[in-house]
C-alpha cells in the first residue's frame, strides 16, 4: 500500500483520494473476514510488491475469487 501511494502522489495525484478511500473500506472489509481470507506472494516471497488476496464469496463456490489493487498492476501488451 505504501509503494502504490508512494507511486499516485508521483505519477498520478489525482487518483490519490480515491484510493485512500477504497483502502479504508477495503481494510475494513479485510479485517472483518480475515479468517476467511488466504495470502499469497511470489516465488521470491517479497511481501514488500506484491501480496493476492482470496476469498471465497459464498459456501457454494467452487474457486476462490482473487482480489488486487488495480492501482498496484502494471500492463503489458503481448
Amino acid at each position: 500500500m505504501k509503494k502504490v501511494l508512494g507511486y499516485l502522489k508521483e505519477k498520478k495525484p489525482e487518483r490519490v483520494t480515491g484510493f485512500m478511500a477504497g483502502a479504508k473500506e477495503f481494510f475494513a472489509w479485510a479485517k472483518a473476514n480475515f479468517d476467511e481470507l488466504s495470502f499469497y506472494t511470489g516465488q521470491n516471497y517479497d511481501m514488500e510488491n506484491l501480496i493476492v488476496i482470496s476469498h471465497y464469496k459464498n459456501e457454494t463456490d467452487e474457486a476462490p475469487t482473487f482480489l488486487y489493487l488495480m492501482d498496484g498492476l502494471k500492463s503489458y501488451k503481448v
